[in-house]
């Protein structure tokens, strides 16, 4: 997701140092945050929008600014550079489906085709990087335009079929609920429903797996949805990705420069459901995002267990799921459903009483805590963490098969 980069990123400079505090999703920290975040960052812009703004701005300044052979030129300069940028994507793994479906639908319009076929890639959208080169400034200028509308109109879309879509996931997730299966509050519940956007967006810009899937991004409180999620899938997504928008968080507000005229507050997660963020650098690494996948996967399964066997959507995440059941059973000792789905739901809570040793000030994350000790009796203590450095290293399947292999040791 686009965001503002510090001016420290990707320089040589040292991040400044700041002072931490772990604060409420209630709290009139969080919610400033979150309104500057989402001014500065808009969801749901279109790859291609801010360069085709560039376009307009020097055509706007020609005879102001620039003369119109230099206006031409910073054109062709921004132009160059965003088609350089689409020629990654359709290299990328991650996005050469997105790139394909887009050219596929772009080909299909009655004014692009015919310059389509011109350089010979009416036929092959998938072999997208092989003509990417081929396209010119202005076919490729128009392409950009043409994304513009064409997103414009498929959210537009989203907009009128959503709250339908919503209504059927809230209910299911209401009944899971009621029945117990989600130990979620229902003041959170109402309130993160409240405080929680959905878009459908661009799978270039957003760089979503293929434009498929979801992501919950906690910082700007919005779900996103990718473009070329089928509608049959829709509800199965969303339910998946409001079931991260519930789980449990801990939140932490960083004051940087205390004390000068440049001091300045960001707000950002240091825990959302089991993924863990390093409160130490900016640049965060994460800790367990293959078992917070997994959990919210596998509670999204037990969500849709009584629906007939035809009518269950496909479920992700399948190596993760894999895991997190021999991770489960394979200790010394069974860590409990519960224990986890408990870890997975806990907001942080300063005020919660260690009972274990009567400290007062409240350990915060008490279910975490809880799990962790079963890890260790079940394991050793550092397992979880050698178990994730695993799986960010191999992959989860290669993580379950060594753990197999190892009878349970890592």
């Amino acid at each position: 997701m686009p965001r503002e980069t510090p001016p420290w990123v990707g320089s040589d400079f040292e991040p400044p140092t700041y002072k931490l505090k772990k604060i409420d999703e209630q709290s009139p920290e969080y919610k400033a945050s979150l309104e500057i975040t989402r001014s500065a960052n808009p969801v749901v812009a279109v790859f291609g929008l801010s360069v085709l703004e560039d376009v307009e701005l020097y055509r706007r300044n020609i005879g102001v600014d620039y003369s119109k052979t230099a206006a031409e030129q910073k054109i062709k300069k921004v132009l160059g550079a965003s088609r350089e940028e689409f020629k990654r994507l359709c290299y990328s793994n991650k996005t050469n489906h997105a790139t394909a479906a887009f050219l596929r639908e772009a080909m299909h319009d009655p004014h692009l085709e015919p310059q389509f076929r011109k350089i010979g890639s009416y036929l092959f959208p998938e072999l997208a990087f092989q003509f990417v080169h081929r396209i010119s400034y202005k076919l490729y200028e128009e392409l950009l335009r043409w994304r513009q509308e064409n997103m414009r109109q498929k959210q537009e879309a989203f907009a009128r079929e959503l709250p339908a879509v919503q209504e059927a996931v809230f209910l299911r997730i209401q009944r899971g609920m009621d029945k117990g299966t989600l130990p979620i509050d229902q003041r959170v519940f109402e309130r993160r429903i409240k405080g929680t956007q959905v878009f459908l967006v661009d799978g270039l810009e957003m760089e979503l797996e293929g434009g498929y899937g979801g992501a919950f991004y906690n910082e700007q409180g919005a779900i996103c949805i990718g473009e070329n999620v089928p509608f049959s899938a829709r509800e199965k997504t969303l339910t998946h990705e409001w079931l991260h928008a519930f789980s449990g968080n801990t939140l932490a507000s960083r004051i940087f420069e205390e004390g000068s005229e440049q001091a300045y507050t960001m707000v950002s997660p240091l825990r959302l459901g089991m993924h863990f963020k390093d409160r130490e650098r900016y640049q965060s690494s994460s800790r367990f995002w293959w078992l917070n996948e997994a959990m919210t996967e596998s509670l999204v399964m037990k969500l849709y267990e009584d629906e007939p066997t035809g009518q269950k959507p496909e479920f992700s995440y399948v190596d993760e799921r894999a895991l997190l059941e021999a991770f489960m059973v394979r200790g010394k000792k069974e860590i409990p459903w519960n224990i986890l789905v408990n870890a997975y739901f806990e907001n942080y809570n300063p005020t919660l009483l260690d009972t274990s040793t009567q400290n007062t000030r409240g350990t915060g994350v008490p279910a975490w805590k809880k799990l962790t000790t079963f890890v260790s009796e079940a394991y050793h203590p550092r397992f979880l963490v050698t178990l994730d450095n695993v799986v960010k290293q191999h992959g989860a399947k290669k993580a379950l098969a060594i753990m197999q292999r190892n009878k349970g040791r890592t």
